[in-house]
């Protein structure tokens, strides 16, 4: 994605991958923000009790990291300029800063913020364990990751390699078998 500055150069932007400090992440998220980068830090809500009061928060669900989409320059600048405490993470194969593919980041957060997953039914479609599928239907449509099997049932693995791996319980009869 290409975004424009004030001088009219051309950004391009990629997904980072930020560490923070521990329990950091939303006042770091929040600090983003203010610079007018678009982020995500994957959260749920949960009630809490305090002695007799209930209160509703938000539980970070990846400790330690945010996603930010920014150009390379921003997000170093974050660090060296401004004095935001995060680093990057390396891709151990390249040694170069962690990017994360647009589809796959998209496709993250969109099993991330949604409440609940389908449940499995048999089909007559032959998947084979590591089969590239992508979702045809349902709540996730368009999705693409990894078919695995856990405790006998049929799940897609969404990964971003060398952060976190999710995966969602889904119907066979849903998934579309993509070539590799």
């Amino acid at each position: 994605m290409k975004t424009q500055n004030a001088e009219n150069k051309q950004i391009i932007c990629y997904w980072f991958v930020a560490r923070t400090r521990r329990n950091q992440e939303l006042s770091v998220q929040k600090r983003i923000e203010s610079f007018g980068i678009e982020n995500f830090v994957p959260t749920r809500s949960e009630v809490r009790v305090y002695g007799k009061r209930k209160r509703m928060v938000q539980k970070v669900l990846i400790p330690n990291v945010v996603f930010m989409h920014t150009g390379k320059e921003q997000a170093y600048s974050l660090i060296n300029d401004e004095g935001l405490n995060i680093s990057f993470v390396i891709d151990k194969s390249t040694r170069k800063t962690l990017v994360v593919p647009e589809k796959q980041m998209h496709d993250f957060m969109r099993v991330c913020t949604a409440g609940t997953a389908e449940t499995v039914q048999l089909s007559t479609e032959t998947f084979a364990k590591g089969d590239t599928v992508q979702i045809v239907e349902g709540d996730f449509c368009g999705v693409e990751g990894e078919l695995i099997r856990h405790k006998g049932k049929s799940h897609v693995l969404i990964h971003i390699h060398g952060v976190v791996a999710l995966t969602v319980q889904i119907d066979k009869k849903f998934l579309k078998k993509l070539n590799a």
